[in-house]
């Protein structure tokens, strides 16, 4: 059993909130990229 909010279901959130906010630059694939490699306990797979 996993502990903790699963890997997939971040990267779902992210990607929706992405949807909804078209609009704003933060939400673009690189800035996305940066907050993993900031955050060294998400692993993007």
């Amino acid at each position: 059993m996993q502990t903790g909010i699963g890997k997939n279901r971040i990267l779902g959130v992210l990607l929706c909130i992405r949807a909804l906010l078209k609009k704003e630059s933060h939400w673009n694939m690189n800035n996305i990229a940066m907050l993993f490699d900031k955050y060294e306990n998400i692993e993007f797979e």
